[in-house]
């Protein structure tokens, strides 16, 4: 594969990904700006929203990468990868993001959790969006 191609694909994707997070970055400017608790800002379901918005933008990607090109890589292991993806990424995200948002009792271990699930949404952003956007440039 072409390095040159592969850094275009990361730019792009790294370019996407600080839109994504774009409301997490303010929030946390206004929090230095006006005192309050940095981390208040990781106990808000923006965090979560921007988690499920991730998870759903690397199936987009890596999808359209594949479809694009036609898929080598066949489609069970796709229908898998999406499966997994689904459900262990996209499922908790949406499962935080409506107990952070609701008024029910939250403990520590929800925002603990809603913060990993935003990590492992930009590792799998970075990581599918790269390889569908490899595909798509190919």
């Amino acid at each position: 594969m072409d390095n040159k191609l592969e850094k275009k694909s990361m730019l792009i994707i790294v370019t996407e990904l600080l839109f994504a997070i774009m409301p997490l970055l303010i929030l946390l400017l206004i929090s230095l700006l006006t005192s309050q608790s940095l981390l208040a800002v990781f106990k808000r379901s923006d965090i979560s929203f921007i988690s499920v918005i991730l998870f759903g933008q690397a199936s987009v990607r890596f999808i359209s990468g594949y479809v694009n090109k036609g898929n080598k890589f066949g489609w069970q292991r796709i229908a898998f990868l999406l499966t997994c993806l689904f459900i262990f990424g996209l499922v908790p995200s949406v499962v935080y993001l409506i107990i952070v948002h609701s008024e029910i009792s939250k403990t520590q271990i929800v925002y603990i959790l809603q913060n990993i699930w935003l990590l492992l949404s930009v590792i799998a952003y970075i990581i599918l969006g790269c390889i569908g956007q490899i595909k798509l440039d190919e």
